[in-house]
């Protein structure tokens, strides 16, 4: 087998294993941790906070997709905080332009790194999440 499928298989595994699931992968400050991706819950006034750090990859972008919705419970803005991002491939990226699709104006972006930012104007991405200053 080639080491694209292979590297597809195990992705696949770690999506489908408890790694997917955010109530069992739940630590006790109240983060979500996800194939090397923290996604941290916090609540400021009307606002919801989502904070993620580390990669959002094909491994992590459906547990961030969950944690996200499980999240927004509430009728104030949603922030993704996108700072402490580290890396993303195209299944990132393809789960941040659904979560706009899906909860529209209400969720607010908070810049990822340079590095991060320079590759999501690269592919236009940085434009549709309202990141291009």
């Amino acid at each position: 087998m080639c080491p694209r499928c292979l590297a597809h298989r195990h992705a696949v595994k770690l999506v489908r294993s408890t790694l997917a699931d955010p109530e069992r992968e739940a630590v006790r400050d109240g983060s979500v941790s996800a194939s090397g991706l923290r996604l941290t819950v916090e609540t400021r006034g009307d606002e919801t906070v989502v904070r993620l750090a580390g990669a959002l990859d094909i491994a992590s972008a459906p547990v961030a997709a969950r944690t996200v919705a499980a999240a927004d419970t509430r009728e104030g803005p949603l922030v993704l905080d996108l700072s402490e991002l580290s890396f993303m491939d195209s299944s990132g990226y393809r789960c941040l332009l659904r979560l706009r699709r899906d909860h529209g104006e209400r969720v607010v972006f908070v810049p990822p790194p340079e590095s991060v930012l320079r590759l999501f104007r690269q592919v236009g991405l940085a434009q549709h999440l309202g990141l291009d200053g």
